[in-house]
């Protein structure tokens, strides 16, 4: 998945490219986003000044490929089951429902409880009662399963201002 997405040691990836492939492959994918990926392919740097806190977009700019993705989203928009509104803890509920693994980007900061802003992505894989139970591949968690409270998890999204990324993936007609 590293190199399906674009991540390197340097650089986080924006999903896009690995989506589209594995819905290629035939997985069901159903992303949830409020960033416009319409928008940003036509607008650029100026979409991204528009939607993102001043903090947020230079650690965009320094530490992801968001400028290498824009020449990919065509071929996203067509093949993924794209949502462009803020994702909700509702939207985690539903896609687990349906059978989906659900990939939740965050602000690894809010739920480690530490000041700042670091750009990071668990898999949710069940509810139980409050909290969310995943696996977060951050150091030193060790793998182990993390359960993190509904409002915990909310506040690490974004809450009210949510910009983050839910995606559900499930084995669909997938050729593994």
């Amino acid at each position: 998945l590293e190199e399906m997405s674009g991540y390197s040691n340097e650089k986080s990836a924006w999903t896009i490219k690995a989506w589209t492939e594995l819905a290629r492959q035939g997985f069901d994918i159903a992303m949830i986003e409020v960033f416009d990926y319409a928008r940003y392919a036509q607008e650029g740097e100026t979409y991204l000044k528009e939607l993102f806190t001043a903090e947020k977009l230079r650690w965009q700019l320094e530490n992801s490929n968001i400028l290498d993705i824009r020449p990919l989203i065509p071929e996203f928009l067509k093949t993924v089951k794209y949502n462009c509104k803020s994702p909700l803890l509702d939207d985690i509920d539903n896609l687990l429902n349906e059978g989906y693994l659900v990939k939740v980007t965050l602000n690894s900061c809010i739920l480690n409880k530490t000041p700042g802003f670091i750009d990071h992505a668990i898999l949710i894989y069940d509810r139980v009662d409050d909290e969310y139970i995943t696996h977060d591949p951050g150091p030193g968690l060790g793998g182990e399963a993390r359960a993190i409270p509904s409002e915990l998890l909310f506040q690490a999204m974004g809450g009210s201002n949510n910009t983050n990324e839910v995606t559900g993936l499930k084995i669909g007609n997938a050729k593994i």
